[in-house]
């Protein structure tokens, strides 16, 4: 069961005199990836026991693959991976694509903590 108090958190968008700033996770634990796949690429399916995932879309178009359906996602974009559900992400386009990763939860439970 997930604790959600734990898990991802609704990106908020403040905006001031200067422009605005996107905030995605305030006062957790976590681990933060950019990753990049490059063009032709995906990642095998994969599944989490022990942490949620938050991706933004940096650069690129991503094929998303998971428990609920397939989605094609552009840069600005946020999706959510909640521990236990089978995902994978693809790139078919021509360039590399990027998206910061946040993990909520132990990024490697084989670690013992």
């Amino acid at each position: 069961m997930n604790d959600p108090s734990f898990g991802p958190e609704p990106v908020t968008r403040t905006t001031r005199p200067w422009g605005s700033f996107d905030q995605f996770v305030t006062n957790h634990e976590c681990t933060v990836t950019i990753v990049t796949i490059g063009p032709g690429h995906q990642l095998p399916w994969q599944r989490h026991g022990h942490r949620d995932e938050m991706w933004h879309v940096l650069e690129g178009r991503l094929d998303i693959d998971r428990g609920d359906g397939s989605s094609t996602v552009a840069p600005g974009e946020p999706v959510e991976i909640l521990r236990g559900t089978a995902h994978r992400v693809g790139n078919t386009t021509a360039s590399p694509a990027r998206i910061l990763q946040i993990a909520f939860g132990d990024p490697d439970p084989s670690r013992g903590r």
